[in-house]
C-alpha cells in the first residue's frame, strides 16, 4: 500500500488541484490562438493543458488561477497545469516573462524540455527553444533544475543549458513592453 502511494503521488497530486480555469487571457495584441482550435480575445478562460500559441508579431498577457502575470512573446507555445503542489507552466518554445505571485502552498514553476524553473514569487524570464532554455532572474530568487545541475539565481543572473544562448538579463526582457 506504502509503495502504490508512493509511486502514484504524482497522480494524487494532480487530483487535489483547486478547480477552474488555470488561466485567464488579460490582453492580446496580435493573434492568440488555442490548439486546436481558434483564436482567443481578451477575457477567455484557459482549461488544464490547453496549449496557446501566439503568431508572428503578436504579445499577450496571462493572469494564472493563483494571480501571477506572464508576458508571452511572439511565437510562443505553452500550456498549463496545476496541481496541489503549485501550478507549472510547460514553455515549448518562446519566450516568456513572469511576476509570480507569493504562493501560498507549493511553487510555481515553468518546466521547458531541459530546464525547470521554481519560484515562491518573483519576476523573471524563461526562453525555449529547440537548442536549449535560459532561465534569467530580474527580481527575486529562482532555484533551476538543468542537467547535472542545480542552481540558485538571484536578480541579474542567467543560466542557460547551452553556454552559447547566454545573454544578458537586459536583452531577454528587451521584447517586453
Amino acid at each position: 500500500l506504502l509503495s502504490v502511494g508512493y509511486l502514484g503521488r504524482g497522480a494524487i497530486d494532480g487530483m487535489m488541484a483547486p478547480g477552474g480555469p488555470r488561466a485567464t487571457v488579460v490582453s492580446a495584441d496580435g493573434s492568440l490562438y488555442r490548439l486546436p482550435g481558434g483564436s482567443l480575445e481578451a477575457g477567455a478562460a484557459i482549461g488544464e493543458r490547453e496549449s496557446l500559441r501566439t503568431g508572428p508579431g503578436a504579445h499577450a498577457v496571462l493572469r494564472l488561477a493563483d494571480g501571477s502575470m506572464v508576458d508571452v512573446n511572439e511565437r510562443t507555445e505553452l500550456f498549463v497545469t496545476a496541481a496541489w503542489s503549485g501550478q507549472a507552466i510547460h514553455l515549448q518554445r518562446g519566450d516568456i516573462i513572469v511576476k509570480a505571485a507569493k504562493q501560498r502552498r507549493g511553487r510555481l514553476r515553468v518546466l521547458t524540455r531541459d530546464s525547470i524553473a521554481s519560484v515562491k514569487g518573483t519576476v523573471f524570464a524563461v526562453s525555449a527553444g529547440m537548442g536549449g532554455s535560459v532561465v534569467s532572474v530580474v527580481e527575486g530568487s529562482v532555484t533551476v533544475n538543468q542537467p547535472g545541475r542545480e542552481l540558485l539565481l538571484s536578480p541579474g543572473q542567467q543560466a542557460a543549458s547551452m553556454q552559447a544562448l547566454a545573454t544578458s538579463v537586459a536583452q531577454a526582457v528587451s521584447w517586453s513592453p
